[in-house]
């Protein structure tokens, strides 16, 4: 549920009704805060500037709907949107022991990041927020059958005014070689609301395996994972791009373990999830199941690049806040045995693909949810 973590209130309690001057002080009287300068002269603080409040709306693996009120005194208000991460597809079971492919599944796509501010005369008075749900990974498979997709991540959004797009699940294993096999894709700026450069961040893709027949077809793609991206923010009521910062980005699974066939039966290590890009580097990757393996993939970890993302929206010279939560950096690909991919971290990445198998094959890890900060300025 939506829960206020960052305050700044005003105390209550009545105070001197002259306070010493000298430097300037703040004291209280009945319910507001007043200061007063060393000239004598007293500003009504609750009325005039300074106070800001921090909530996060945190999602699960159903779509969370919560009401925002706007309160009379709202001056400006950013918001950020996370879409939740794709689910991985679980990988391919084939009894068979003839010389065929078994693939993994492929990785979950990572959700998109979009962001903008308002003056408080943009906002309704009530404006319904829905942060979406976490995609659920593919089910495991087992006899001769291609993998399960996994479940797209679930848009979060901000009333009409954001919208920020989910991954998409990733397809599951198959044993069709030489065929396009693309991980799940990163949420994209053109299913976002407003859909434009300057407000948005793409969610990184999932892992899948290569087009072609040799053996490196058969070896699990890494999530995507890029270097620092940049993304503009624009001045409050206007849509002119003001400054440049370097922002984390949702992580993408990786694909599953393969079996190949050239060389016979050769077995390929699992992709690892993609990190999450900040200031500092790509932080946070997880590394994929080894080959002829029953290992689970690595889950991504949870509230990565928290400065990053709230920087993302700052208003002018705005201070840093050290949010709690952050984004999640894709799951990893489970081991070619039938390893379980790991599960994307919270917040908006991709879950891992599951591995193939000759009996029953790895399940698709889950994508992490979506999410949605709002800081309001009175």
């Amino acid at each position: 549920m939506g829960k206020v973590i960052t305050s700044l209130q005003f105390v209550t309690q009545s105070a001197p009704s002259t306070p010493p001057s000298t430097h300037g002080n703040i004291f209280a009287s009945a319910s507001t805060l007043y200061f007063i300068n060393n000239s004598g002269q007293i500003y009504d603080l609750a009325s005039s500037s300074g106070s800001l409040r921090i909530s996060y709306y945190t999602g699960s693996a159903t779509t969370q709907t919560y009401t925002y009120s706007k309160l009379g005194n709202l001056k400006y208000l950013k918001v950020i949107c996370v879409g939740a991460g794709g689910g991985g597809g679980s990988g391919r079971a084939d009894s068979s022991v003839s010389n065929v492919a078994r693939f993994g599944g492929k990785g979950g796509g990572g959700g998109a990041i979009v962001t903008t501010q308002f003056k408080a005369s943009e906002i309704s008075s009530n404006v319904t927020i829905n942060v979406g749900a976490a995609g659920s990974g593919g089910a495991a498979v087992s006899s001769t059958n291609n993998g399960n997709p996994g479940i797209n991540g679930g848009n979060t959004s901000f009333g009409s005014l954001i919208v920020a797009a989910g991954g998409t699940g990733g397809n599951g294993g198959s044993n069709g070689q030489g065929q396009a096999q693309p991980g799940g894709r990163g949420g994209l700026m053109s299913n976002c609301t407003p859909p434009s450069g300057q407000y948005v961040l793409p969610g990184f893709s999932g892992g899948g395996h290569l087009t072609t027949n040799s053996p490196t077809a058969y070896a699990a793609g890494l999530g995507v994972s890029l270097g620092a991206t940049y993304a503009l923010t624009r001045y409050i009521g206007t849509t002119t791009p003001v400054v440049n910062i370097a922002i984390a980005g949702c992580g993408g699974g990786g694909g599953g373990g393969s079996i190949g066939v050239s060389p016979a039966q050769q077995h390929y290590a699992a992709g690892s999830g993609s990190g999450v890009s900040t200031n500092s580097g790509n932080i946070g990757a997880t590394t994929g199941a080894p080959s002829q393996s029953i290992s689970p993939g690595e889950n991504g970890a949870n509230n990565l690049g928290t400065d990053a993302l709230l920087g993302f929206v700052a208003i002018g010279n705005d201070i840093s806040f050290n949010s709690p939560y952050g984004l999640g950096a894709g799951g990893s690909g489970g081991g070619s045995l039938g390893g379980n991919g790991g599960s994307g971290g919270n917040f908006g990445a991709g879950g891992g693909g599951g591995g193939c198998s000759t009996t029953t094959s790895g399940a698709g890890g889950n994508g992490g949810a979506g999410l949605c900060i709002l800081i309001e300025y009175f």
